[in-house]
């Protein structure tokens, strides 16, 4: 893989990716856990209702992160770098435009922070 750098596998790259970003949630299973077992305060987010959220849109992660991954292969890094770091630009242009959101200072300074 390093010696050709040459690696045509973006499902592969996509799950591996996409799993060592769960690794983010043990912290917060172990947690809530911890609280279940010690009778503490209930937990302020309805983890059901949590997960009846995540379940449709997971799929959508996993589409969207592998047509990025596939991309590569057809444009240069930098070119998707741009594109990728200008995500931000374009959210907001679709919040005004399609979804109506009123223009807000604040998050204009934050998009153009973010760029």
């Amino acid at each position: 893989v390093f010696k050709t750098w040459d690696y045509d596998k973006p499902l592969a790259l996509t799950i591996y990716s996409l799993s060592l970003a769960t690794v983010l949630l043990i912290p917060t299973g172990f947690r809530t856990l911890r609280r279940i077992q010690t009778g503490g305060p209930p937990s302020p987010v309805d983890h059901k209702r949590l997960t009846r959220c995540a379940i449709p849109l997971a799929p959508l992660w996993l589409v969207a992160q592998y047509a990025y991954n596939a991309s590569l292969d057809g444009t240069a890094v930098s070119t998707n770098s741009v594109l990728s770091c200008s995500s931000p630009i374009f959210a907001f242009l679709f919040g005004l435009s399609i979804l109506r959101e009123p223009f807000r200072r604040l998050s204009f300074v934050a998009v153009l922070l973010s760029f």
